[in-house]
C-alpha cells in the first residue's frame, strides 16, 4: 500500500481526535484502486468492513500496509456507491454521514465520476476527498470547474482547514 511512514497514516493520526469527536456509531473501512480492486470494486481494508473506532481504523490501516499493493486505474464510483448503500441501509433519515476518501490518484473516467457525484447529491451523505502526492487531480478539478458539487468536498493534503470547513458547511446544508 505505502511505506510505514505514509502521508495517509500521518493524516489519520493527525486528525484522529477530530474524527473521534464526531462520535461515529459506525465506521466502515475499505480499500479501492489497489491491485486487487482496480477501478471496479471495493474490499474491506482487512477482514471486517466495520471497525470499532477511529483508533482501530488506524491499526487496521497499519496492518494492511504489508498486504495491499497499489494498482490502478482509480475510480471513486465503487466506494461512493458503497457509502450510499451503507447510508441507506444503516442510517436512512438520520444524521448525515461522512465518507472520508483518501487518494493518491485521480479518477480515470470523468463521465463515470460525474454520474456518481450526481447520485451523491441526492443523498444524506457528504464525501470528503483528500488528495495525496503529486497527482494534479485533473478530473476532479475539471468536475469542480463546472460548478459546485453538492455533498462533495475535495482538497489537497496540507490544506485540511478549508476542506473541513467546506465539509461542515455541506453537513449543515443537509440538516436544513
Amino acid at each position: 500500500m505505502h511505506s510505514q511512514f505514509s502521508p495517509y497514516k500521518q493524516f489519520l493520526r493527525q486528525y484522529e481526535s477530530f474524527f473521534t469527536s464526531l462520535h461515529a456509531e459506525r465506521i466502515f473501512a475499505y480499500r479501492f484502486g489497489c491491485e486487487q480492486t482496480t477501478d471496479q470494486i471495493v474490499l474491506p481494508l482487512l477482514k471486517n468492513e466495520q471497525v470499532s473506532s477511529f483508533g482501530q481504523l488506524i491499526q487496521d490501516y497499519e496492518s494492511a500496509l504489508s498486504s495491499v499493493t497499489l494498482g490502478g486505474p482509480t475510480s471513486f464510483e465503487p466506494i461512493i456507491s458503497r457509502a450510499i448503500e451503507l447510508q441507506n441501509t444503516h442510517a436512512p433519515g438520520l444524521e448525515p454521514s461522512i465518507l472520508l476518501l483518501l487518494t493518491d490518484g485521480d479518477a480515470s473516467n470523468i463521465q463515470r465520476e460525474q454520474n456518481i457525484l450526481n447520485e451523491l447529491q441526492q443523498q444524506n451523505l457528504v464525501c470528503c476527498a483528500v488528495g495525496f502526492g503529486d497527482d494534479p487531480f485533473y478530473v476532479f478539478r475539471a468536475i469542480f470547474g463546472k460548478g459546485k458539487i453538492k455533498n462533495f468536498c475535495f482538497g489537497d493534503f496540507g490544506n485540511e482547514t478549508e476542506l473541513f470547513s467546506n465539509v461542515f458547511g455541506q453537513i449543515n446544508n443537509l440538516k436544513k
